[in-house]
């Protein structure tokens, strides 16, 4: 697998983690704009990142492996998304997340809806498929604001790690949608989920790699999906095991043909300053407070071990 590894330094988790940045070709100084780009991103230094990544694709065209820090960023996959080169555009967007990140409400670069913007604004991606899914996001009034129509006709896939059933009140899929999964009752609609806990982890990311095959693919990961006794995040977390998260993407990188891959969910080293994105977070308490001496080995550890399952080589020399 050829991808150029390279570190967002957005918040300063990646740093301490030196065995990986010792085989990173680069690190992207972002300092100054992590900030103001954490939760949601303002429009200003959104622009300066842009033109910073614009020049990085003119000088390194593999695709990236981007580690992008704390899950406080994962909405800039969606800036990532759309500042692929054109011939390097996945058919396909992968992500392993607990949370699906999914609802449409502003600002339209948010951590909690940059997926939803992604199926508005990205009509090149023929399908987003979200996987490990375990957070209270998946209860029936969530979906009101959910991308309902390319759920209903299939453009919109999710595999839970345990919730198979939702009843979605007040809501129906347009006549002829290919939602087989979903049954119309008096209430509304009733959803069924193929789930990891019922399918199985590593057989369901068997499936996935066979439908993939050779397909170009982006592939976006939050190491929230895992279990809180593994790793430590800033956001609930999901219930996959490390193990299972290995598995599945050793699964994915032997089939399917990388366009892109970025990982976040490092525990953030520092509070969010902005009241108003503390409060958007639930993080406003003032019990919330953090020693800034964290232990990042359990990141670095998995981080690597990630960088092994795509099949990445330690000593591949930095194009």
């Amino acid at each position: 697998m050829r991808l150029f590894p390279l570190a967002m330094d957005w918040d300063g988790s990646l740093i301490p983690q030196t065995l990986l940045c010792d085989r990173l070709g680069l690190i992207v100084p972002l300092g100054t704009t992590g900030e103001a780009l954490r939760v949601w991103a303002e429009k200003e230094c959104l622009r300066e990142v842009r033109a910073q990544w614009a020049l990085l694709h003119e000088q390194h065209r593999l695709p990236w492996l981007a580690f992008l820090g704390s899950g406080d960023f994962h909405h800039m996959t969606l800036a990532l998304l759309e500042a692929l080169p054109a011939d390097q555009r996945p058919s396909t967007l992968v992500v392993i997340d607990n949370h699906p990140d999914w609802f449409l409400e502003s600002p339209p670069y948010h951590c909690g809806n940059w997926v939803g913007t992604a199926l508005q604004t990205l009509k090149w991606l023929k399908q987003v498929i979200l996987i490990g899914v375990d957070s209270r996001d998946l209860r029936g009034t969530r979906f009101w604001r959910a991308p309902w129509a390319d759920l209903c006709r299939g453009r919109l896939r999710v595999y839970p790690y345990r919730i198979s059933k939702v009843t979605i009140p007040f809501r129906r899929c347009t006549p002829g949608s290919p939602a087989a999964s979903a049954r119309k009752t008096w209430r509304g609609v009733e959803w069924t989920f193929p789930t990891l806990l019922g399918g199985g982890v590593v057989r369901t990311f068997q499936d996935l790699a066979r439908e993939l095959h050779n397909e170009p693919v982006y592939l976006s990961i939050d190491k929230d999906c895992l279990r809180s006794d593994e790793l430590n995040t800033d956001w609930d977390q999901g219930a996959l095991r490390s193990d299972e998260l290995l598995a599945g993407v050793r699964c994915l990188s032997a089939a399917v043909r990388f366009c892109g891959v970025d990982i976040c969910g490092e525990r953030a080293p520092h509070l969010l300053r902005d009241w108003s994105k503390r409060v958007d977070t639930g993080r406003w308490r003032p019990f919330a407070s953090r020693s800034m001496a964290q232990d990042y080995k359990p990141h670095e550890r998995l981080n690597l071990a990630l960088w092994d399952a795509l099949g990445l080589d330690a000593k591949e020399p930095i194009p």
